[in-house]
């Protein structure tokens, strides 16, 4: 058999051969932390991609809104918009290898609060010598330039401080950061204390007099380190409270109380000395009316405290006050707020000094229970009052009735006050005729007799019940006014008033039988509508005679209602 031909190999084939034999080879044996390598690796750069792709992302929107603010913003002039316009403050850094000085004071120029960078001056300067201290320039800002002083009386002590110019002195110094800093700082008071410590008593005791304080800085020293400051401090206190630079706004109730107890407890408090500080109490007041409300009512608030724990004010400010009108600066709501607060704390004589020009302009306005705290005020401390009280009481009445006669509704407040002053155990607590009396008789039952013919019949009969001679003035007028009431003008006339008429109850002559008493009878009838009226006639427990003839005028279910409610 003839042997088969056979295809000669090709390159193709020797080629693959030859690819297959070097792969096969060359095949590397991975083991299972290689593996566990390249599977972190490929995660890492998977994840970093990630992060890039945000990144950029984010790079692209911040800036698609910065084109469309630019866009947005382009050619205006508006001045809100400019004013809206914030440029980024300057960070300061503190650490030891940026820490410069004149760095941070340049960044302080620019800055709306020094606060700010205090601490970062403050942390400056300790990692600095006393020599590089004293080589800076004295800041223009008080409150560094006192961190400039600590630090500097911390590292080389009292004499450190020899080589500063008088215009930066010491007491200059403290005095003008006090006088900056309006509200309390724990740090400038810390710093204001470490200063005056290294200072010493004696040397303050001689700087003091010397310093060329001004009086609000006297003041200002003397508020924040009252505790540390030698007693010689207090003569130049009270030596400045009448100076003219001095602002009384900038002194607190707080400041004139401190200073009159430590005056007493020095023995400094003298008449001249109490009358310098309540006529520095009275131009705080007379500021305040013209600046300050609500200052004013706060401070007017504090007085009571004030006079209870400095007693000796009290006197000097009854002096001062005899023609003051702060008060009068306070609208009605803020008067008659300090008349609570007054009427349920300690008195003083003076009160009724202070309210009297005040009276003047809110009287009409106050309601019936201001009044009552008003005259007892008055009753207390004010020898022969209760001419000034009858008085204050008439002007009220007469306003009261002269508005009541186009807004009836408010001769209801007449009731109130009958009730008020007769409840007053204060008006009322003296034997014979008490200044409750005086009021009650000489000037409200006086005014609602001269206007008793536009009385609501409620008000009437208990003008005539507390009033015998109202009874005699108007007995020929009283059953016209009732016929009046019968008509339904005045309020009309309710069912008890109408029962203690018929039965006599009410000093209006009514005999059984007239045509009055017959017309009140029907009323009665009229009034008997429902379950409720012919229960509270039945608890009035009417006569025999009234109630037989209601008993007659009643029919159907109203003659059974009432019988079986009778029996």
């Amino acid at each position: 058999m003839a042997a088969l031909p056979t295809r000669a190999p090709t390159a193709i084939d020797s080629i693959d051969s030859t690819a297959s034999h070097s792969c096969h080879l060359k095949q590397p044996r991975f083991c299972g932390h290689v593996i566990v390598g390249l599977t972190t690796a490929v995660t890492a750069a998977m994840q970093m991609s990630r992060h890039s792709i945000a990144r950029s992302a984010q790079r692209r929107s911040i800036t698609a809104r910065t084109r469309r603010r630019s866009k947005k913003t382009k050619g205006r002039n508006d001045k809100s918009t400019i004013c809206k316009v914030t440029e980024p403050s300057r960070a300061i850094d503190a650490s030891p290898g940026n820490s410069c000085p004149r760095k941070i004071l340049e960044t302080v120029a620019v800055m709306e609060s020094p606060l700010e960078c205090l601490d970062a001056f403050r942390t400056c300067l300790s990692q600095m010598s006393v020599k590089k201290c004293l080589d800076l320039e004295q800041p223009e800002n008080p409150i560094l330039r006192l961190a400039l002083l600590e630090q500097m009386g911390i590292k080389g002590g009292y004499k450190a401080w020899l080589s500063l110019p008088k215009r930066h002195g010491v007491l200059k110094t403290l005095g003008e950061a006090a006088e900056a800093s309006l509200l309390p700082n724990e740090d400038i008071t810390a710093m204001g204390i470490s200063v005056l410590g290294i200072l010493g008593q004696e040397r303050i005791e001689m700087q003091h007099s010397g310093a060329e304080l001004s009086a609000n800085q006297v003041f200002a020293l003397y508020r924040y380190f009252a505790e540390v400051l030698p007693t010689s401090f207090l003569h130049l206190v009270l030596d400045q409270l009448n100076h003219p630079s001095l602002d009384p706004l900038q002194v607190q109730e707080d400041d004139i109380l401190s200073i009159a107890l430590a005056a007493e407890a020095q023995g400094l408090a003298d008449n001249e000395r109490l009358a310098r500080l309540a006529q520095l109490l009275m131009k705080r007041w007379s500021k305040l009316s013209k600046s300050s409300k609500r200052g004013l009512l706060e401070s007017m608030l504090l007085l009571p405290q004030l006079l209870q724990l400095a007693p000796g004010l009290e006197e000097a400010l009854l002096e001062q006050c005899q023609c003051n009108q702060s008060l009068r600066a306070l609208p009605f709501r803020c008067f008659t707020w300090l008349l609570d607060s007054w009427g349920t704390q300690p008195g003083s004589r003076l009160f009724p000094v202070l309210l009297r020009p005040a009276l003047e302009w809110h009287l009409t306005d106050l309601d019936v229970r201001r009044l009552v705290i008003v005259s007892k005020m008055f009753d207390a401390f004010v020898p022969e009052a209760a001419a000034e009280v009858v008085l204050l009481w008439h002007s009220w009445a007469e306003n009261l009735s002269a508005e009541s006669q186009v807004k009836s509704w408010r001769w209801s407040i007449f009731q109130e006050a009958l009730r008020e002053v007769s409840g007053s155990r204060h008006l009322t607590r003296q034997t014979g005729t008490s200044l409750g009396d005086m009021i009650i008789e000489g000037v409200l039952l006086v005014e609602l007799l001269r206007h008793a013919k536009s009385l609501p019949l409620d008000l009437l009969l208990e003008l005539l019940r507390r009033m015998p001679a109202a009874r005699e003035q108007l007995a020929a007028d009283l059953p016209g006014m009732v016929w009046h009431f019968l008509d339904g003008h005045g309020g009309g006339l309710s069912l008890l008033a109408a029962m203690k008429i018929a039965q006599g109850e009410a000093f209006i002559k009514c005999e059984p039988n007239s045509e009055l008493w017959n017309a009140l009878v029907k009323h009665i009838v009229l009034q008997l509508n429902g379950h409720s009226t012919f229960k509270f006639f039945c608890r009035c427990r009417p006569a025999p005679l009234l109630r037989e003839a209601v008993q007659k005028k009643l029919k159907g279910w109203q003659a059974l209602e009432l019988k079986v409610m009778l029996s």
